[in-house]
């Protein structure tokens, strides 16, 4: 039996964090937060003057771009905030005896802290609340969901700034030397930002998996609509999801992976599935997977063979739609996700072996339907292009 295997999708790591990262939009970062850093690199190497003024600018940046997008209202109280902490800021390193690089971050560090501390208190997260033109429910939990990361970075830069403001105590009252003191300043600033950075991918990879998440249509028997369920707990026992199922052929080979969607053990079955989504048609999610997964192929198109009920492992009920896509060649089709155990499989070496639990039981209801239809009208045309 000749098996033919695809090439890996080349998918770094890099790659998936530089994918995650570019969902991230300006004025969807919080942005007084992001700056607290910069600041910190601006005292190590300008006085209190200057890194005050190029500050000063930055935000007045800020306030511009965000002016641009439309998102200033929702950015308004970060930004009060912010200027606050740079007129205090400048104000009071007036009269530090002493304005080395390190006192100067100590001073930005206490103001930071008294400041979350305020608007804990008093403002009541005011510089993370948010308005929402859509009032749908699934809007708004994306936005708490957002709220709770926010403060979360939050914490993590204020407990940096409590045990930085306690190693700079320590340090002064030591009487440690001048380059001692520059060097534990070099390190405040780079641990800042190192800070930033590793929080900026957690949030990119929290937000690539809120825009990720869709309502799933619940059904009856009669393929109406009576609810709808989120992409996250795809459960429902009011009635049965939508799933649209893809096999991709060629030279009347099927492409298969290994796949947990058996009772018992893991099991071969086509990697292309996935749940309707709310306002979609089931050839839109089709096309919607090919042009997502078959790596540029575009003139490829889905065409639906069948539609049945059946029920997925753990007894959910479903309403699969299932299509075909024919490619030229097997080469073109190239796997970006897990290729460990894809195969191109022989569908004459198939059909005996379906009864085994080494396919899905998806596979044993579709591929009869695969093999009367689209491979028999290929085969006819293949003769005719032969007599």
């Amino acid at each position: 039996m000749m098996i033919y295997y695809t090439s890996p999708h080349p998918d770094s790591m890099y790659s998936t964090v530089k994918r995650n990262l570019d969902r991230l939009t300006f004025s969807s970062l919080p942005i007084d937060l992001c700056l607290q850093p910069i600041m910190l690199l601006l005292l190590l190497v300008c006085s209190a003057l200057w890194a005050t003024l190029i500050f000063a600018g930055l935000i007045a940046g800020c306030v511009y771009r965000l002016r641009q997008d439309g998102a200033i209202s929702v950015h308004k109280a970060s930004m009060t905030y912010l200027s606050v902490h740079s007129v205090l800021f400048y104000a009071l390193s007036l009269l530090l005896p002493s304005s080395t690089a390190l006192h100067l971050q100590g001073l930005w560090l206490v103001l930071f802290f008294v400041l979350c501390q305020y608007d804990r208190f008093i403002g009541r997260y005011g510089r993370y609340r948010r308005e929402y033109e859509d009032e749908r429910c699934c809007t708004q939990l994306r936005g708490e969901v957002l709220k709770q990361e926010y403060l979360r970075f939050e914490h993590i830069l204020l407990y940096f700034s409590l045990a930085t403001i306690a190693l700079i105590i320590v340090a002064l009252s030591l009487g440690l030397p001048a380059l001692v003191l520059t060097l534990l300043a070099c390190v405040v600033a780079i641990g800042s930002i190192g800070t930033l950075s590793l929080e900026l991918v957690h949030l990119a990879w929290v937000k690539a998996r809120l825009d990720n998440d869709f309502w799933i249509p619940v059904m009856d028997d009669r393929q109406q609509t009576i609810g709808r369920v989120s992409s996250t707990a795809p459960h429902s026992t009011l009635g049965r999801l939508p799933l649209v199922r893809l096999i991709a052929f060629t030279e009347g080979m099927i492409y298969l992976e290994q796949a947990n969607t058996c009772q018992h053990e893991p099991c071969y079955d086509t990697p292309f599935d996935t749940w309707l989504q709310e306002g979609q048609s089931p050839y839109e999610a089709a096309q919607q997977m090919i042009d997502q997964r078959f790596c540029g192929v575009k003139r490829a198109k889905p065409r639906q063979l069948l539609h049945y009920h059946t029920e997925a492992k753990g007894g959910q009920p479903l309403s699969v739609y299932f299509f075909a896509a024919e490619l030229d060649a097997p080469d073109l089709l190239l796997i970006d996700c897990k290729p460990i155990e894809g195969k191109w499989w022989p569908l004459a070496q198939v059909q005996p072996q379906l009864a085994q639990k080494d396919f899905s039981h998806y596979l044993r209801l579709e591929l009869p339907y695969l093999e009367q239809t689209v491979l028999l009208a290929h085969r006819l045309r293949a003769r005719l292009r032969e007599s």
